[in-house]
């Protein structure tokens, strides 16, 4: 892969959080550039993380 092919696919996931209070980053590879950019990063499965953060945004707010 070219050099500019990484570059727009590093910058793509960045461009749709501009003006976002928060980022929050799920991805089941570590080192992927948006962990390093995001407020919070969660290495996982998002299919498995999202259910139970929804859960438990849920259960807080009663």
């Amino acid at each position: 892969m070219g050099q500019r092919a990484f570059t727009q696919r590093a910058i793509q996931p960045m461009v749709g959080a501009k003006g976002a209070k928060h980022i929050l980053a799920i991805n089941t590879d570590p080192d992927a550039s948006i962990m390093y950019k995001a407020d919070y990063a969660v290495i996982g499965d998002l299919h498995q993380i999202v259910p139970a953060i929804s859960a438990e945004i849920k259960k807080r707010r009663g």
